[in-house]
């Protein structure tokens, strides 16, 4: 059996000493293993179509069970303003481990596929890195099914508004009558208000969000401690991320002075 499908490469491996195993992310077959013969020969058409956050078209051909095999191809887009950028391919990478841990393998899901082709354009447009990041890992509690309940307290289930304190394990935030140094952690106001936005916000609609310092990593702290309470995942990409800053890699937080949340 034969397929053409469209793909953002998430990541792959080297094979032997010629082929090289990719992983992609598609609309139409969801994500799927497939093998690119001889794409590590300098003089291969396959080998630029097999490089990570790489998006292309793809003739895939089934044998039986086993993988499927990349006959040819087309690349479409780089992303060159990713590749060329360390903290943007760092945000990249994590949001591809994301996708590659949290999807089902062979699981159609084109609203996914759109999500994160639509992510990918917004990072390499220059869009705010952290910010979309956030938002993607918010969108990532979805799709492992521990969204956060944002609009209401975790202990009674009481609307809320103003909010000071995140219960992790309840998954929201806690009022003041729930408020419980024991079981919540500390979230300024601006904090949570930034979360609420990003949960809700669609990816091509998110605009020029200024958030400062304190609040971003605030927020960087709160998501990645709920994705990693409720999921159990430590991610290679968001270790990454967190060295670069502790060997103070220039990035997106230096210089983020004026009016901020």
């Amino acid at each position: 059996m034969n397929v053409q499908v469209e793909g953002i490469v998430l990541r792959g491996v080297d094979y032997g000493e010629t082929h090289r195993i990719v992983t992609l992310l598609t609309p139409e077959i969801g994500k799927v293993g497939a093998m690119a013969r001889g794409a590590k020969r300098p003089q291969s058409r396959l080998r630029a179509l097999v490089q990570p956050l790489v998006r292309g078209t793809f003739s895939l051909a089934y044998r039986g069970q086993g993988m499927a095999i990349i006959r040819q191809g087309q690349w479409l887009e780089g992303y060159r303003a990713i590749q060329e950028d360390l903290w943007k391919h760092a945000y990249a990478g994590y949001a591809a481990e994301l996708v590659d841990r949290f999807v089902e393998e062979a699981t159609p899901d084109p609203g996914v596929y759109e999500f994160f082709r639509q992510w990918l354009e917004a990072l390499a447009a220059g869009k705010d890195a952290e910010i979309l990041t956030r938002l993607f890992e918010l969108h990532v509690c979805e799709w492992a099914g521990v969204r956060p309940v944002l609009d209401r307290c975790a202990g009674c289930g009481a609307a809320v508004g103003y909010v000071r304190m995140f219960d992790l394990s309840g998954g929201g935030p806690l009022c003041d009558r729930c408020f419980d140094l024991r079981r919540g952690i500390p979230i300024r106001p601006q904090t949570y208000a930034v979360m609420r936005a990003l949960q809700s916000v669609p990816v091509n609609r998110l605009g020029d969000i200024r958030v400062g310092p304190d609040t971003r990593r605030e927020l960087a702290n709160l998501v990645g401690a709920y994705l990693e309470h409720h999921t159990g995942a430590r991610l290679r990409g968001r270790e990454y991320i967190r060295k670069l800053r502790e060997y103070a890699w220039p990035g997106p937080l230096d210089g983020a002075g004026g009016d901020l949340v």
